[in-house]
């Protein structure tokens, strides 16, 4: 039979940290696209469809244990669950995992396993949080069911929102905020006392609100990381968005002409490189404008300038201004972006 017993704490705590929990799903896509490829978008799901499924499991087999005292599980899973976002993260960066050897080197999958485990857990915990009242009846069932779900619409809404409002390097600081938010309704017991140690792990857990945000280490073989080893190389801007994550880099080092013509024999001016989410996505060369740099007529793309006059030209997926700047020192009669 169903109890309304802390009906009123269980349901806001299910709410946020429903929407922190799949918050934490949507920026992991982000972080880890950022930090090796895109391919990680299945690796991400399934993290969280594991940890979920894994938490009936376990409260299947310690219903008797669990059973006893429901209020007090429930309380300090929802407080593991807020720090662990973050602490899970941070953590992984530790493990050694390159993507690359798992085709051909059969010991660098316990790496990659011990990878897999230690993003799975926040969601291992979150899914407990939800399990217990569904399981042990902690208010009203239907109540409950709809604070899940509606907790995990808001938090997809508020991930994509946080992409354009948040530094990539602390987007992990809104799963944290939201699950914060749900210890606070779990802090105390009936009576209203607050009990020690539930105050001082949630306290712990809010410092990471204040410490400095994790760094984003990058695979070695993504573009981004490369172009950092360069001399003398400076970030010249850093935009973030809905569609990734942007930055500019100028290196003494950057000459990027793929598919330049050996019969270009003049110079290569200095160049600025975009990269989007790690990966090369334009060039910037230095001194357009009114005198594009004469390489650009030795490229493959402008071969098409060659074969007619006063072109109308379309950019499409602009890559840089390297497209602009070639049609305009080919002579095209106007350019659309």
């Amino acid at each position: 039979m169903a109890t309304d017993t802390g009906h009123g704490r269980v349901v806001p705590a299910v709410f946020f940290l429903s929407a922190a929990a799949m918050a934490n799903e949507i920026i992991l896509i982000r972080l880890l696209s950022f930090r090796f490829w895109p391919h990680f978008v299945p690796l991400i799901i399934s993290q969280a469809m594991l940890g979920f499924g894994v938490s009936g499991v376990a409260l299947h087999l310690l219903r008797p244990r669990v059973a006893g005292k429901p209020e007090k599980v429930f309380a300090w899973v929802v407080i593991l669950t807020a720090s662990s976002f973050e602490l899970a993260f941070r953590a992984s960066r530790h493990v050694p995992f390159d993507p690359y050897l798992l085709l051909w080197d059969p010991s660098s999958w316990p790496a990659f396993a011990l990878f897999f485990f230690l993003l799975a857990v926040p969601f291992f915990l979150a899914g407990t949080a939800v399990g217990v009242p569904l399981s042990f009846r902690l208010g009203r069932i239907g109540a409950v069911y709809a604070a899940s779900f509606t907790g995990s619409a808001v938090g997809a809404v508020l991930a994509l929102l946080s992409f354009s409002l948040v530094p990539t390097e602390s987007l992990l600081r809104v799963p944290l905020g939201l699950g914060l938010t749900a210890s606070a309704f779990v802090l105390t017991v009936p009576g209203g006392r607050f009990p020690a140690g539930r105050v001082l792990c949630a306290g712990l857990s809010s410092l990471l609100l204040v410490i400095p945000p994790v760094s984003l280490s990058l695979s070695p073989y993504k573009d981004l990381a490369i172009a950092r080893r360069l001399p003398e190389v400076e970030t010249l801007s850093v935009r973030f968005g809905i569609t990734g994550d942007y930055r500019a880099l100028y290196s003494p080092g950057i000459h990027n002409a793929p598919g330049l013509s050996y019969l270009f024999d003049g110079e290569i001016p200095p160049q600025a490189a975009v990269f989007a989410d790690g990966e090369l996505r334009g060039i910037v060369p230095r001194g357009g404008g009114k005198t594009p740099p004469a390489y650009l007529g030795y490229l493959p793309a402008a071969l098409p300038y060659r074969m007619t006059n006063l072109p109308t030209v379309a950019q499409f997926a602009l890559r840089g201004t390297e497209g602009i700047l070639m049609a305009a020192g080919n002579g095209a009669s106007s350019v659309t972006v």
